[in-house]
């Protein structure tokens, strides 16, 4: 039974992961060509100033790359079982965690919300939930 759980569980994850990824590389264009954003930009929902803010880029990269490779290494460590029996992904769910709060955070200080962070702020917040509980399932489920 809690086999048959952690797979469907393991496929929502990959589901999220992907659209992150999409969300992600969308993101990322919009950054590098703000020209072609899609987002309203009337009241407190405003993609353009948000990722047009000094909290945009954290050490002078993107924040959109930084998602992007959270979701992408998330998706490897999802995939890749071996990985699950290190440290990295417990650390990768402490960065995500990092990530999402430093979103939340900007986007309050800023005023502005922006749609496509908050969509992954959600994905992450769900991937970090769902990954934990597989971690913590399979390990209990592979001391037996």
């Amino acid at each position: 039974m809690v086999y048959m759980e952690l797979r469907q569980l393991k496929y929502i994850l990959i589901i999220l992961l992907i659209v992150g990824i999409v969300d992600e590389i969308y993101e990322s264009y919009i950054y590098f060509s703000p020209k072609s954003l899609v987002c309203p930009d009337t009241g407190i929902i405003n993609c353009g100033v948000v990722l047009s803010s000094s909290y945009a880029t954290v050490i002078g990269i993107p924040l959109a790359i930084l998602g992007l490779t959270w979701v992408i290494v998330a998706l490897v460590i999802t995939l890749y079982t071996k990985l699950q029996r290190t440290f990295v992904p417990y650390l990768w769910i402490a960065f995500g965690a990092l990530g999402v709060a430093y979103s939340i955070i900007a986007q309050s200080l800023i005023g502005k919300i922006c749609i496509y962070c908050t969509l992954l702020d959600t994905i992450i917040i769900l991937s970090v939930a769902i990954l934990y509980y597989i971690l913590r399932n399979q390990s209990a489920t592979s001391g037996k």
